[in-house]
């Protein structure tokens, strides 16, 4: 689902190799364009990429160059493994998913603070000072495993400068539901 009332225009899926030796994984890049100018951006990007790649392939164990970073409305990246049919670690990437208004943004932390898993985060944090909630940004349904784009939400549980580890929430920006929740690492640097 497109991010609010825009369309796609093209997807330009790219289907890479973890760049490892021994390879235990393939890539799966996701280009999604909500204009025609943009989809032919894309498509002169990784025919350039592709050029790139094949100049420097002489010796392809040594740091040949992926299709990272390449420019698109919406970009996904998948991690397939051999033997495993599921689709693991999915990212989401978008120069605008920051952007979320004030008014959402209230919204979406007034939703996590009303969560009873929030307080009990709020309990365990391993200091006082770790500060509030922080919106990070939008992320798609697929994602939130929402109805409807979704905002993301992280509070930081314990930290010692270094690492640390923050309860994630996704809250459905209609809804105002806290669909999805799980704790990841946070590290600086």
């Amino acid at each position: 689902m497109a991010f609010g009332d825009r369309r796609y225009a093209q997807c330009h899926a790219v289907l890479d190799w973890d760049h490892r030796l021994p390879s235990d994984a393939a890539v799966l890049r996701l280009y999604l364009s909500y204009t025609d100018r943009e989809a032919g951006a894309i498509e002169s990007a990784l025919k350039s990429r592709d050029r790139e790649i094949d100049s420097g392939n002489l010796y392809p164990e040594f740091d040949v160059p992926d299709y990272a970073d390449v420019d698109a409305s919406e970009s996904y990246v998948a991690v397939l493994r051999p033997g495993n049919h599921e689709v693991g670690d999915l990212r989401f990437f978008s120069d605008w998913r920051k952007g979320v208004h004030q008014s959402v943004a209230r919204e979406a932390v007034a939703a996590v603070r009303a969560s009873p898993s929030y307080e009990r985060s709020m309990r365990e944090r391993s200091h006082d000072n770790l500060g509030p909630p922080v919106v990070i940004g939008w992320t798609p349904p697929c994602l939130a495993q929402s109805k409807h784009w979704a905002i993301e939400v992280w509070l930081l549980v314990d930290f010692d400068g270094h690492v640390g580890r923050a309860h994630v929430f996704m809250v459905d920006s209609k809804s105002h539901l806290v669909t999805r929740e799980y704790f990841t690492e946070v590290q600086i640097g």
